[in-house]
């Protein structure tokens, strides 16, 4: 069967979430993928798909300490030139593609704090980041609404900011509770395609929710689980030829995973 918004509203009712019990930890596992555009000292250009992996455990309790281990991987996909024509002409590949890079801890998951800050008072438990400060989330789908639309006035391309907001509502720190009020704000969204599709891993059934961007020339898209509404990826797909990219090229791409585990930094068993 086709998607269509009307299946947000289904989903938000089917968003549910594994208790966690004291001491467990909630473990997300993200694997993602970047298009690099490069140049080396000859001026030539090179292309190639670089690979990173995210980490998270996030504790019962959030305002006690979090964990994440990031890394970009040796692995990459060469769409123009090779490697060894790469490092020989001078181009350097350890870019990390995901900050902060390592294996970083703090209360609250807010790993940019600096020396001396509290990360809780930075981003307290069930808020965001505005440009007043930290603001809670309500649950209510008519406030968030309004919150959203409030966040994003003041961008060049309010759509699209209400978009990407609505991308971080659906992470995992957030309850249920407000990832449902979540959906349900996504699917009054004037500019959205939805879509039936696949993820990039195992062809894991996925709906698409996306928006144009770069005038047209762009789909920014989240990727839902459509048994139960949880994020399960992102992707940027080109629509156009531009830029050395193919039209259905991906620039961006991301899935992942959740379980729950007993202690902080172990992986889940599958």
């Amino acid at each position: 069967m086709k998607a269509n918004r009307r299946d947000l509203n289904v989903l938000a009712r089917r968003v549910s979430e594994t208790p966690l019990t004291p001491g467990q930890y909630r473990y997300v596992f993200t694997q993602g993928w970047r298009r690099v555009d490069t140049e080396g000292v000859s001026r030539s250009t090179y292309t190639y798909v670089a690979e990173y992996h995210t980490e998270r455990w996030i504790p019962l309790d959030q305002r006690q300490e979090w964990m994440a281990r990031n890394q970009t991987t040796d692995n990459r996909q060469w769409i123009k030139g090779t490697e060894q024509e790469a490092r020989a002409d001078g181009v350097r590949l350890d870019a990390k593609m995901f900050r902060p890079d390592g294996e970083v801890r703090a209360p609250c998951g807010f790993f940019m704090a600096d020396k001396g800050e509290n990360p809780c008072a930075l981003q307290p438990v069930g808020s965001i980041q505005t440009g007043a400060g930290p603001v809670r989330v309500p649950d209510d789908p008519a406030k968030l609404y309004e919150m959203l639309a409030d966040t994003s006035a003041t961008h060049s391309d309010p759509p699209r900011q209400f978009f990407r907001e609505v991308y971080g509502l659906l992470d995992s720190r957030f309850p249920a509770t407000v990832r449902r009020a979540t959906l349900e704000v996504l699917s009054r969204h004037p500019y959205l395609t939805v879509a039936n599709t696949t993820t990039r891993d195992n062809d894991r059934p996925a709906i698409s929710v996306g928006i144009e961007s770069g005038s047209g020339q762009m789909r920014e898209e989240l990727l839902l689980d459509p048994a139960n509404g949880q994020l399960i990826g992102k992707r940027d797909v080109s629509l156009k030829d531009v830029d050395g990219a193919k039209a259905g090229d991906k620039y961006r791409e991301e899935i992942r995973y959740e379980a729950v585990v007993d202690k902080i930094g172990t992986r889940p068993t599958r």
